[in-house]
């Protein structure tokens, strides 16, 4: 409730005093504009993500093939916002053959931009993230990886519960449902997947989904 309330607040009253002529210098307004926009795709995010939850593990009617590296690469320039304000550089590491699988394009996605948004926001302490796209036997092996403090040795099981919040997200207040991790673990295990976590020197998360056998 909270986490819904505050970004409708601050576009709210923002809006409010563009539309009473309070911010009038050309500064002011595009500082207003920049604070809805932002505040917008940040409520924009937490719907998906409920939409997302309230779907289940329901697999789409329709699936498609597609390469997970196009997929990688359509995250990043997602999240290019996020990435940029946490001043966190990326470094890729993608096998260059094709590694396709099939499933829901809009779901993995939609995880991978999960992962590094985990990444840009508790990870911004290192200033590093790190991608990669590589074949793992069967499956096609997601990496995403920061340097930041990581989450402490209890949690692992516990992060992708939904609705939780972890002791330093609480703690620094950083915006969140608890419901991204979540979202990850389904939409892997959907795709008959599933996702890893480990937290030394960072954090990394491994999000694996089966590779498609093609016709010999």
């Amino acid at each position: 409730s909270h986490e819904l309330r505050t970004p409708l607040a601050v576009i709210c009253s923002a809006g409010e005093n563009l539309a009473d002529g309070i911010a009038v210098s050309e500064d002011r307004v595009k500082r207003y504009g920049r604070l809805i926009a932002g505040e917008g795709r940040h409520l924009g995010e937490m719907v998906e993500e409920i939409l997302g939850y309230a779907r289940g593990n329901k697999s789409p009617e329709r699936w498609e093939r597609f390469d997970v590296i196009d997929l990688a690469e359509r995250a990043l320039t997602a999240s290019a916002a996020e990435i940029e304000a946490s001043g966190c550089t990326v470094e890729r590491h993608f096998e260059e053959m094709p590694l396709r699988v099939e499933g829901e394009k809009r779901a993995l996605i939609h995880a991978i931009r999960n992962l590094v948004s985990n990444a840009a926001k508790y990870g911004r302490e290192g200033g590093w993230i790190g991608v990669s796209v590589k074949q793992r036997g069967a499956m096609v092996e997601i990496a995403v990886a920061d340097r930041g403090p990581g989450f402490e040795s209890g949690e692992g099981k516990k992060i992708f519960e939904a609705f939780h919040r972890g002791k330093r997200a609480l703690a620094e207040q950083v915006h969140g449902l608890g419901l991204g991790l979540t979202l990850v673990k389904r939409v892997a295990e959907m795709h008959g997947g599933r996702v890893e976590a480990t937290s030394e020197n960072g954090t990394c998360f491994r999000l694996l989904v089966p590779l498609v056998k093609e016709a010999a």
